[in-house]
């Protein structure tokens, strides 16, 4: 019996100190897989066999992992972890860090408010076209810039600057009246 179905028949068994004991190696074949075979950073790859995990300890406990083909099962599952969050990774590369968007209130029920419209506005943004997008990421990036570096940065002028803002407010502003 390897590591894998031994993992999965202490899960079945609550054995706690076995499980503990499997799910470190566990973790560590999991690892060496995504990095060998994807490339992925030792953080990802060890984000994704904890995700992992907890699927598989949920998964049989629940019954619906047996345990025949264990290994073949967790490996997929952890390949399919990456597409996953390397995916969610991709989608959030352009949009702002947190801070950008964090709010100076010292109210809980604005600070949710405001949450919940930072939450809108990203939905909103990934919903303009890329060149608005784009233009709307290097705005809040550099929230100082001026018309000019805008005209420079975006290959424009002046006042095309100002055409293109006035839509993206409009565009922004439907989208948010439309989801909230």
């Amino acid at each position: 019996m390897n590591d894998f179905s031994r993992f999965i028949t202490a899960i079945q068994h609550d054995d706690v100190a076995e499980m503990n004991q499997l799910a470190r190696k566990t973790t560590r074949v999991i690892t060496d897989f995504l990095r060998i075979h994807f490339g992925v950073s030792k953080d990802d790859a060890e984000d994704c066999a904890q995700n992992v995990l907890l699927m598989i300890i949920s998964k049989t406990k629940t019954g619906e992992i047996d345990g025949t083909k264990p290994a073949a099962y967790i490996l997929v599952s952890a390949r399919n972890e990456y597409f996953r969050l390397y995916k969610q990774n991709k989608r959030m590369a352009g949009m702002p860090s947190e801070d950008l968007l964090e709010s100076t209130h010292n109210n809980p029920g604005q600070l949710l408010i405001d949450n919940e419209l930072k939450d809108l506005l990203y939905l909103c943004i990934e919903k303009l076209n890329a060149a608005f997008r784009r233009m709307v990421l290097f705005m809040l990036s550099n929230p100082e810039a001026k018309t000019e570096t805008l005209a420079r940065e975006f290959n424009t002028t002046a006042s095309n600057v100002w055409t293109r803002k006035h839509r993206i407010n409009q565009k922004l502003l439907e989208c948010i009246k439309k989801n909230s």
